[in-house]
């Protein structure tokens, strides 16, 4: 659990009530992830939304070639302090 004091402090939750506020902050947590660490993959699914407190996170492109084992980073963006990603995470899956 966090503070909603913590989430408030940041734009994407400003439309939210309080109890909204308070329902994530029950669910939430705080990690430290290690530089250079691979949170997730193109075509895996979200299981994780995140919010980034510090630091950045940079979002690449893998692109796989022949031989198998070559590839190239191609870069797509940045995350920064205070930007939420991996919003799929909140979807509902529907069959």
């Amino acid at each position: 659990m966090i503070s909603p004091e913590l989430l408030r402090r940041y734009s994407f939750f400003g439309r939210l009530n309080e109890d909204q506020v308070k329902a994530i902050a029950m669910i939430a947590d705080i990690n430290t992830i290690e530089a250079e660490k691979t949170l997730f993959e193109e075509g895996q699914p979200a299981k994780f939304f995140y919010l980034l407190l510090e630091g950045g996170i940079t979002l690449l492109q893998i692109g796989r070639e022949i031989p198998p084992m070559a590839r190239k980073e191609f870069h797509v963006g940045v995350i920064n302090p205070g930007e939420v990603f991996s919003l799929s995470a909140l979807m509902s899956r529907t069959s």
